[in-house]
């Protein structure tokens, strides 16, 4: 026989459910995250959960030129790839979207909406009809700084407009919130590196505090200090970078993790297509999860394959650069760590869940 307390309850979830609907209250469980992933496995790991959560706002933002919107893009082309009765809308607003640089990263363009707006409430008008829609896996704005208040627009440069961006994006998040977990899409925001006149740190990204409140995840994104070069000393030329990632927020895995991975920006016989050094961070995950195993100056592969160091025609080449190339041309082997190091999250996220 059900117990007061129990009807009491029964009654209550009828009549809220009633006056607001049945998926406004659930009974608390520990989360079952869906992720669209970041192309490269070891900001996926990173980030906790496999990538860009579905149904949370991730901020993705640093210096120019650091990759910022070709990291957006390559998740967008995989969440398409993934989501084929799915497109992804592009909000322009520094108008410098490039269609054929997106294909080269793995993008079907033919499901991508790109809009240009004039002002900031344009902007946050559209990710709310566009969030809202149903039709969208990935909502991404190319980028808040680049956002201009009416109030700007109409008034003489001299005239003082501070605050006009932050107001509005606080009114967006509030908004898209609601759809973007409602959808189970991805809104993912680029935002610009800003000097701070203030107090604190000395660099911050612009669109003020609230923006950081809703944020599932924040990625500051920099160019390293490894170039990948080819050529002879005459005519060498650098064909890509490191990318260095810092989960600075992170509300579903620790944070404060840091990601670094290569970053092609030309197709060369030697490295490979555009895009994300799959087989160089494959080698180091591989390490890290003690699929490659390291003895001495040789790697051993779970195939029993072991790469050392060498010398030929006078070109010294370590037992680490072989190892890569290894993989290289072993793609089986970059597929089977990535499935590794996914694992490796999951299994994480419960042990974080099982301490709560």
């Amino acid at each position: 026989m059900a117990s007061s307390s129990s009807k009491a309850l029964d009654k209550f979830m009828a009549d809220f459910a009633k006056s607001f609907g049945t998926e406004t209250i659930k009974v608390a469980a520990y989360p079952q995250y869906e992720t669209l992933s970041t192309g490269s496995i070891a900001l996926d790991k990173a980030m906790g959960a496999g990538g860009f959560v579905q149904g949370r706002i991730s901020l993705v933002w640093g210096p120019p030129s650091g990759g910022k919107s070709s990291l957006t893009l390559i998740s967008a082309g995989i969440a398409l790839q993934e989501h084929p009765d799915m497109r992804v809308a592009y909000i322009d607003v520094e108008a410098t979207f490039d269609g054929q640089w997106a294909e080269k990263l793995g993008v079907d363009i033919s499901r991508v909406d790109v809009i240009h707006p004039k002002t900031a409430e344009d902007v946050a008008d559209m990710v709310k009809a566009l969030t809202s829609s149903g039709l969208y896996i990935m909502v991404i704005l190319d980028s808040v700084g680049a956002m201009i208040g009416m109030k700007e627009f109409e008034k003489n440069a001299e005239e003082a407009t501070v605050g006009i961006v932050a107001k509005v994006v606080t009114r967006m998040n509030k908004i898209s919130t609601y759809y973007v977990r409602q959808n189970n899409l991805a809104l993912v925001i680029i935002n610009q590196l800003r000097a701070n006149i203030g107090y604190g740190a000395d660099e911050i990204s612009g669109g003020g505090f609230a923006l950081d409140h809703s944020l599932t995840h924040k990625l500051q994104v920099k160019r390293g200090s490894a170039p990948y070069v080819v050529g002879t000393k005459e005519n060498a030329r650098n064909v890509g970078y490191e990318m260095v990632v810092k989960v600075q927020k992170n509300k579903v895995a620790p944070e404060g993790r840091v990601a670094r991975f290569g970053f092609f920006t030309e197709d060369t016989e030697k490295y490979g297509p555009i895009g994300i050094d799959k087989a160089q961070e494959a080698f180091t995950m591989g390490l890290a999860l003690d699929v490659i195993k390291q003895a001495g100056i040789a790697y051993v592969f779970p195939d029993g394959e072991k790469i050392i160091a060498s010398n030929i025609d006078g070109v010294k080449r370590s037992g680490k650069e072989n190892a890569i190339d290894y993989l290289r041309s072993h793609p089986e082997w970059v597929t089977d760590i990535r499935t590794a190091a996914l694992k490796s999250v999951e299994s994480e996220l419960k042990h974080i869940e099982d301490d709560e």
